[in-house]
């Protein structure tokens, strides 16, 4: 994807949360995307005021605080096949298949995942390899659980 294009589609994020939230988000990242034609399949997530949007594969929930009951994150690797020595052209893109499809699948696997008290969805994953991302999500559910953890100790 194109910075432009990158650019384009988080502002058209933020548009989208802005509404939703009635404010801006304090938080938004868009963590993979797939253009298709006529389409935007995305993944990311949207905070504000302890309000959580997440989006898996173009598919957007709020999901209250009080029904998410753990989150964590992983960046899975693959091996990657080398040859030696002269290949042939069928060999070469048989090995480049191989190694594109097991890539693909440690993407696929990698992500933010959050567990929720629903029986129809009990798992949100959003699709990123970026670790720096992920980190960055990590402390946002850490720092809204110790937020959200002070406010119900005040009411009490």
């Amino acid at each position: 994807m194109t910075e432009e294009a990158e650019k384009r589609l988080r502002n058209q994020a933020r548009e989208w949360a802005a509404k939703h939230f009635g404010a801006e988000p304090d938080y938004l990242d868009v963590a993979r995307v797939q253009i298709a034609v006529n389409s935007i399949n995305a993944s990311g997530f949207a905070v504000s005021r302890n309000r959580i949007i997440v989006i898996e594969k173009g598919v957007a929930a709020e999901l209250p605080w009080s029904s998410i009951r753990s989150w964590n994150w992983k960046v899975s690797g693959y091996e990657q096949i080398r040859t030696f020595g002269p290949v042939g052209l069928i060999q070469g893109a048989q090995v480049d298949a191989v190694n594109r499809a097991q890539r693909d699948q440690a993407k696929a696997e990698s992500g933010f995942f959050i567990q929720v008290a629903d029986i129809e969805k009990p798992e949100w994953h959003v699709q990123t390899d970026d670790m720096k991302m992920l980190k960055k999500w990590h402390e946002i559910f850490l720092q809204l659980k110790e937020t959200c953890n002070q406010s119900t100790m005040a009411q009490a």
